[in-house]
């Protein structure tokens, strides 16, 4: 701005309606006067604006269209604080006195996003790995894309584990090296997907959702969340999981993947105790957050994963949500082998009944399944539907337990070594022959 138009500007705002105003909210303040500076401070010319020292504290509130200045407060608290809505003219006293003093950085905050970074925003591989912890990431604003920065944090973090995670298998099954290099190529290709996504703005894993009854109310989002629930046992993980978990991210740009670990069910009384199953499976998806999270609400309980779904949500009740659950290719039919109803029929009644906990406002549900063979009848449904290929290899939970170690994540492998030798007949010595 030139000099001219800048003390006309300031000798308007003094003399105007504002001026007045402000002096009406406080009598005994002295009039703001132009004082010569002795640097100029942003090429302004020998030009500052300074008010009285009686003066302690003002916060200017400005109406929905002119945005909040805060003036920095001066040394002296002869007279208390106070608070005035003002006019766009006095909004601009503000900006003026505000801007004067203040370096590139705080100049930054006063006209647009603060210049400084929130919690977790520069966070490093070892914080990122603990946001199960309490570290929870702050919610996007609608239609940001995440800064390159962390987005490059966030990508390399997770990449690099997931490689460490299959080197440490290699060492420890090297025979299956082929089955290894697969769920990498796979894995990697996933990975440089979602990283894309995060770049574009069409997926951000900061979303800050509750996914157990214990967590803190999570910051609400202005835009709505694209969530995968994803029930399993994990007894144990095995990369089948992981893998599945990344592509419904890639293919339906989803901003995480939440894993609702089972409780203890009477009816499976060779299920792994939830008190270890969890634990382990919080190390597992602890090496791909912020892209995954686990959940513990299915813990104490019996219920199938349909329920889950709606107790997750209803811990959610402030934010949208479009939620996309996640199952096996042979659960896309009505009723299950015993004539009960099977996902799609379960989770259309539950959208239809006002206690299942949702939100209907709010909360979306949509169903991705995990296409096997003989999936080519239509099965008729009101919910949206997708399909994702199944794995390239052969995996389960079974295999692993039968000794097929290659197919589990090594954080599972270790934490099995070192808290519970012989589960899954790892640490067990080979048999000689």
């Amino acid at each position: 701005m030139k000099p001219v138009l800048l003390l006309s500007l300031v000798a308007q705002l003094l003399i105007s309606p504002a001026a007045a105003q402000l002096r009406t909210a406080a009598p005994s303040l002295r009039p703001l006067t132009v004082l010569p500076a002795v640097g100029a401070p942003l090429s302004l010319p020998n030009l500052t604006v300074s008010a009285a020292p009686a003066l302690p504290s003002l916060t200017l509130s400005a109406s929905p269209a002119v945005p909040t200045v805060r003036a920095a407060a001066l040394p002296a608290a002869a007279i208390p604080s106070v608070t005035v809505t003002p006019s766009p003219a006095l909004v601009a006293v503000g900006m003026v006195a505000n801007a004067v003093p203040t370096s590139a950085a705080g100049l930054a905050e006063t006209v647009g996003r603060s210049a400084r970074q929130g919690p977790g925003a520069a966070a490093s591989p070892a914080s990122l790995g603990r946001l199960f912890d309490g570290m929870r990431a702050p919610g996007g604003a609608a239609n940001t894309v995440v800064p390159e920065t962390r987005r490059r944090v966030i990508a390399g973090t997770v990449r690099a584990r997931f490689t460490a995670q299959l080197d440490a298998m290699a060492k420890i099954a090297p025979a299956d090296k082929p089955l290894l290099d697969q769920v990498r190529s796979e894995g990697l290709e996933l990975l440089g997907r979602i990283d894309g996504l995060m770049a574009r703005g069409e997926l951000d894993p900061r979303a800050d959702i509750r996914t157990s009854p214990g967590d803190q109310t999570g910051t609400v989002t202005p835009r709505e969340l694209r969530v995968g629930v994803y029930p399993v046992a994990a007894d144990p993980f095995q990369w089948a999981h992981i893998l599945i978990g990344l592509r419904a991210m890639a293919e339906q740009k989803l901003d995480k993947v939440v894993f609702v670990l089972a409780g203890d069910d009477p009816r499976k009384p060779n299920l792994t105790p939830a008190s270890f199953r969890h634990p382990m499976g919080r190390a597992v998806l602890e090496q791909f957050a912020p892209f995954f999270e686990f959940s513990s609400i299915a813990a104490g309980t019996t219920f199938d994963g349909e329920t889950n779904i709606f107790r997750l949500l209803s811990l959610n009740k402030k934010q949208r949500i479009r939620a996309f659950y996640l199952v096996g290719g042979d659960h896309y039919r009505l009723t299950d082998r015993n004539g009960n109803d099977d996902t799609l029929p379960k989770i259309e009644k539950r959208l239809a009944r006002p206690d299942a906990g949702h939100e209907p406002e709010r909360h979306k549900v949509e169903v991705v399944f995990t296409a096997r063979a003989g999936m080519e009848d239509t099965v008729p449904t009101t919910l949206t539907v997708h399909f994702q290929p199944v794995m390239s290899f052969d995996a389960s939970s079974s295999l692993v337990r039968e000794g097929r170690f290659a197919l589990m994540p090594y954080a599972a492998y270790q934490f099995v070594g070192q808290r519970r030798p012989g589960l899954y007949g790892i640490g067990v010595p080979p048999k000689k022959d």
